[in-house]
């Protein structure tokens, strides 16, 4: 019995840090392509395509995606990869 229910305890630590590794470093391939306008935020850009994530996620996945990205030089024009996270 004793074992029964340390391999339960075993498991359930396992899903818990499964969870938690996958939403520390979400790796979500659907993307869309943006053209900043005046006044536009990673923060602001973000809004309309996390579909209620962590915009902290959303941002350092759109880091990954525009290497080199400098969040306070947006210029309009610029045009972004950003995650597409909406439905997901």
């Amino acid at each position: 019995m004793k074992a029964h229910v340390d391999a339960v305890i075993v498991v359930f630590i396992l899903m818990i840090l499964a969870v938690a590794i996958y939403r520390a470093h979400p790796r979500h391939e659907r993307v869309t392509e943006v053209e900043v306008t005046a006044g536009d935020t990673l923060w602001k850009l973000s809004d309309p395509r996390r579909d209620g994530a962590d915009p902290r996620n959303w941002i350092a996945e759109a880091y990954r995606l525009n290497p080199g990205l400098n969040a306070s030089g947006l210029r309009p024009g610029q045009r972004l990869i950003v995650p597409d996270w909406r439905g997901r």
